[in-house]
Parts: structure tokens; C-alpha cells; sequence
């Protein structure tokens, strides 16, 4: 098993976990919510790398999560985040917070799908695709779109 398939196990066990517990208590959209906030924050490469940091003692890293994070997460997120810094998995957070992602639209029937073309499309032509797709899979679709005119084309 490779070192990558290994940590995307781990990492979706954790967001299973994460997703489930969410649901059993009815809190499942506040979740949602907490990791679009916590996947804006992993943007700013000095948060991860405080929290990656081993040299920073765990009740540095904890002090700095109750000033600066608590307050702004469900205490459900939060009390989840100080279990991967304790496990010291919190390397894992990006990768986790996009498993949680995929579980959670997956739960809603929604299928997220990126979409590459060698020209921009035009808002008709992005409707048909999604449109198609929506036919084909039967589920909601969520398409991120690029360019990219290296591409000679394809679907």
C-alpha cells in the first residue's frame, strides 16, 4: 500500500467520523459551514504551518485554537480539531475537510465534476453539459470550469 493510499484511508476515516457524528446530532449544515471556513483558513500557509510545526507545544497550538478559532466553529468542529492535533493528524486537515466535502455531497445526491475545455464556454453550453450530466448520473451536479487550450478536446 502506498504511502498516499494510506493517508486518504485515514483521512476519510476521519471525515467519516466527522460526517456521522455531524448527523447524529442534527448538526450537519454548521459542519458544512465550519469546513468551507476551515478550508478558506488552510489558504494562509502560516495557520498549517503553526499547526504542523512539532517544535510548538501542544498546549501552544491549543491556546492559539481557542483565541483565534473557537468562537468562530461549532464546538463539535472544534473539540475535532483538538483531536487531530492531540492524535497529531493534523497534517491530515486539508485532505480530511475534502473527504468530509465529498461524504456530504455525496449524502445529497450531488456530484461535483470539473469540467476543462480548450475555450471558454458560454453560459448555454455550460447549461447543456451539466445538463447532460444531470441525465446521465441522475444526481445534482456542481461543475468547477477551466481553460485550458492545450487540450484537443473530448468528453
Amino acid at each position: 500500500m502506498s504511502l498516499s493510499n494510506m493517508f486518504n484511508g485515514v483521512a476519510k476515516q476521519y471525515a467519516q467520523t466527522l460526517f456521522d457524528l455531524a448527523k447524529e446530532k442534527a448538526e450537519l449544515a454548521s459542519i458544512e459551514q465550519d469546513v468551507k471556513f476551515l478550508l478558506d483558513l488552510i489558504k494562509a500557509k502560516e495557520f498549517v504551518h503553526f499547526l504542523e510545526t512539532p517544535f510548538v507545544p501542544l498546549f501552544k497550538k491549543e491556546e492559539f485554537l481557542n483565541q483565534v478559532i473557537k468562537d468562530k466553529i461549532n464546538p463539535l468542529t472544534f473539540h475535532f480539531l483538538l483531536l487531530l492535533e492531540r492524535k497529531r493528524r493534523i497534517d491530515l486537515l486539508a485532505l480530511i475537510l475534502e473527504k468530509f466535502s465529498e461524504l456530504s455531497s455525496e449524502a445529497k445526491g450531488i456530484v461535483k465534476v470539473d469540467v476543462t475545455t480548450s475555450q471558454p464556454l458560454n453560459e448555454h453550453q455550460r447549461h447543456a453539459i451539466i445538463h447532460h450530466l444531470r441525465e446521465k448520473f441522475n444526481k445534482e451536479i456542481e461543475a468547477g470550469w477551466q481553460v485550458n487550450q492545450k487540450i484537443l478536446g473530448g468528453f
